[in-house]
């Protein structure tokens, strides 16, 4: 009885030693794998769609969750719902204040499911529609139009869609 204790470690680390080095690579999602990106947007000058135009003190809030998003400065990212072909934001200007204006819009795409791997699962990619951009309910936006820099949204290091105010 003695001599089993020897062997029975043995046979434990063995068998944790064969247990371990039986996982695949995709046993484990790596961390820095790309998961469903979000929409990067900025805003622009109306007169001039080429250049940068902060618009100061605004909020966006997330229609569906009615949850204020953070932001800082430009570029924005935006996550967009991964379960219908389109999201609704509020977007606005001086929140609280007298001049306060505050523009409903519905971004619209085309999502397609990409298989990462067996640990990671899947990621939504975006494709923006052309009239990506719809106001809803709104006499007098600030926001005055837009364009697509980038159609497909598969990463967030462009900018997607550019706002004019």
């Amino acid at each position: 009885m003695k001599n089993s204790h020897p062997f029975l470690f043995l046979f434990i680390v063995s068998s944790c030693l064969l247990w371990f080095t039986q996982c695949e690579k995709d046993d484990i999602c790596v961390e820095g794998t790309p998961g469903t990106p979000r929409l990067v947007f900025d805003f622009y000058d109306v007169e001039n769609p080429e250049t940068l135009k902060d618009p100061g003190n605004f909020a966006l809030t997330a229609v569906a969750t009615s949850t204020t998003i953070e932001l800082g400065s430009g570029p924005y990212t935006l996550p967009l719902r991964n379960d219908q072909d389109f999201t609704q934001f509020t977007l606005t200007l001086n929140p609280g204040q007298e001049d306060e204006n505050q523009d409903l819009i519905q971004i619209q795409y085309l999502r397609e499911d990409q298989y990462i791997n067996r640990a990671c699962g899947f990621r939504a990619v975006y494709t923006l529609n052309p009239n990506a951009l719809v106001h809803l309910d709104d006499p007098e936006p600030w926001i005055k139009g837009f364009y697509i820099i980038e159609t497909t949204v598969t990463d967030e290091t462009v900018v997607h869609l550019a706002l004019l105010h």
